[in-house]
């Protein structure tokens, strides 16, 4: 799946880093993951209008989570 989102690589949503990091992610290409959720994560930092609202706060710290586990080497099988 990430090599179609590839495709759509000039597209800055987070949404767009965020598939293609958990693809990376269930292949276990865990260098690719991090780089990918990295992207996800500062891409919500970037955007004033979300990045302070509750909820928004809870999908980065989603997202971080997942990024220690790539970090980490640890699949996606125990991810919350």
């Amino acid at each position: 799946m990430a090599g179609v989102l590839e495709q759509y690589d000039e597209d800055s949503h987070w949404e767009n880093f965020m598939a293609r990091a958990i693809s990376y992610h269930a292949d276990e290409d865990f260098d690719s993951a991090v780089r990918q959720y990295e992207r996800a994560r500062d891409s919500i930092l970037g955007d004033k209008k979300v990045r302070d609202k509750d909820s928004w706060i809870k999908t980065r710290e989603q997202v971080e989570g997942l990024l220690e586990r790539a970090k980490n080497r640890l699949g996606l099988k125990h991810a919350d």
